[in-house]
């Protein structure tokens, strides 16, 4: 079954009458059967074969299936949800169902549901319906559908009505991009249908994200199916991602989507936040075959939904290869911020590297020959880690360690373009604080700490003192394009002698602050 989009101004009435006295698509019927064979004229909305234009109206396709129920005026169940397809001109007994046929004269009552439930339905009060989850596909398919009708003719008029409720947003704004996905929030994707009386049941379930379809040439139209329900004020109401953001939206009143009627809701995306706003206006008063919804009292919210990086888990595998950056931190920083994770090895200058990596069984060994100590501003192993970082979150940070004799690990860890360090916080508690934004660690041991990514420091200081400028609170820019991780060989040679400190394993997990 498609949906049509072609405004139509006849009343629904008229188009009801219109279809009780056309008979277009006919029942083929095999073998011989007792009484008559009942021929039946089906129709949605009360429109027959509509042409598959841009239209609200609905019409049946080849391959549709429908449920049929036949009583007899002894309330007997002649057939429970026989089958009939249609191939696209005639309407057909599906496989392993049987043709319904009438004795003449005699009164039948008539039930009929879409889509048809392959599974077995053996009460018309009870016809149980699920919508897709997914519908980019198409949305026809979950186009419930129902119908009765009392006759002792073989010509049989089903007019359907819809049992569920469209819903369509409408997208635009400088930020909607053409290839936008657009989701519906707490949805309940089932119900039942009485076929006796047009009853609905209550949607039930499991509350869950119905993503929309999006229409094939207007871009910025999405439509769903789904059981009538009302989202409560200040629930999430939709999804969007567009042009690499995400954004979710809410209404400070209940939201209905109601039996029968379209729902529209107006999204625009700007740059700005005051460019971006929801409204839930009145649906077109035009539309007869779906009813309309009243505008919805209220006003919209919306946040930016980010997926930060949840963990960093560092693989010391024998793959790697360290870039060789030349020069100090301030006058050779690693700020090229590529979406990849990358290594760098920072040499004080072509000919003197005090920091030495060695892969081996998958940790990393760094290790200094020199007589110079290295520091963190002119040697050490940099990972750059892309993602976004969350900057208003503590990073737990687990290291295991094989230290030398007299060895150090100096640690540090700094914004996307490598300016300035995150404020670290101790290993026994997060509300207290390292004065500090760099440490080191001469022990073979498990050790940890807390990196608050929602301030950093332009210079780096290992001890409790403060730093040389105040830590200062950090921005979007600091964390959307990664984090630089270096470790370094801070082993004391000239005093202790060479030494060499062993990471088996590096992990950074993202914590409530």
């Amino acid at each position: 079954m498609k949906l049509n989009f072609k405004l139509w101004a006849m009343t629904a009435v008229a188009l009801f009458a219109m279809n009780s006295c056309t008979q277009e698509e006919e029942i083929i019927t095999g073998g011989e059967q007792k009484g008559t064979p009942v021929n039946f004229d089906f129709g949605i909305g009360a429109v027959t074969k509509t042409a598959m234009n841009d239209s609200y109206e609905t019409s049946f396709i080849a391959d549709d299936a429908v449920g049929i129920f036949q009583v007899d005026p002894n309330t007997n169940v002649v057939l429970a949800s026989g089958k009939y397809v249609y191939d696209g001109t005639n309407w057909n007994v599906g496989e392993g169902s049987t043709a319904i046929t009438a004795v003449e004269g005699e009164e039948y009552m008539y039930y009929a549901y879409y889509p048809y439930k392959e599974e077995e339905v053996t009460t018309y009060t009870n016809v149980p319906i699920t919508v897709a989850l997914s519908q980019v596909a198409g949305i026809e398919a979950n186009d419930a559908l129902m119908t009765n009708c009392r006759t002792s003719s073989s010509q049989v008029e089903l007019g359907f009505k819809h049992a569920f409720a469209l819903v369509q947003v409408n997208l635009t704004g400088t930020m909607a991009a053409p290839d936008a996905i657009v989701t519906l929030k707490n949805i309940y994707p089932q119900c039942t249908l009485d076929l006796t009386d047009f009853i609905v049941g209550d949607a039930t379930g499991t509350a869950s994200d119905i993503v929309m379809w999006q229409h094939a040439t207007n871009k910025g139209v999405y439509r769903a199916i789904v059981p009538a329900q009302t989202i409560t004020a200040t629930n999430a109401l939709l999804d969007i991602s567009s042009n690499g953001k995400n954004y979710r939206f809410t209404w400070d009143a209940d939201v209905k989507y109601e039996i029968g009627k379209l729902r529209v809701i107006n999204v625009t995306l700007g740059e700005t936040p005051e460019e971006i706003e929801i409204s839930i206006p009145a649906s077109d008063t035009t539309i007869d075959t779906w009813g309309n919804s009243e505008t919805t009292p209220g006003s919209g919210n919306y946040e930016e939904i980010i997926d930060y990086v949840e963990t960093v888990e560092l693989q010391f595998t024998d793959g790697i290869t360290f870039t060789d950056v030349t020069g100090n931190w301030t006058s050779a920083p690693i700020n090229f911020k590529p979406e990849e994770i990358t290594w760098y090895q920072r040499k004080a200058s072509a000919d003197e590297s005090r920091t030495t990596p060695t892969i081996s069984s998958g940790t990393l060994t760094l290790s200094n020959t020199t007589t110079n100590r290295a520091q963190w501003t002119s040697a050490g192993i940099i990972c750059h880690y892309p993602g976004y970082f969350d900057k208003d979150a503590l990073y737990l940070v687990e290291l295991s360690l094989t230290v030398g004799t007299n060895g150090i690990l100096g640690v540090t860890i700094s914004t996307s373009d490598d300016s300035r360090r995150f404020h670290m916080y101790n290993d026994e508690t997060n509300s207290k604080n390292w004065v500090r934004n760099v440490t080191t660690f001469n022990a073979t041991n498990n050790v940890s700490f807390y990196i608050n990514m929602s301030e950093a420091s332009a210079s780096g200081n290992s001890s409790n003192n403060a730093p040389d400028d105040p830590f200062a609170a950090t921005t979007e820019a600091d964390v959307s394009d990664g984090i630089n991780i270096t470790f370094f060989d801070y082993t004391d040679v000239a005093k202790n002698g060479s030494s060499s400190v062993t990471i088996n394993s590096f992990k950074m997990t993202r914590v409530a602050e």
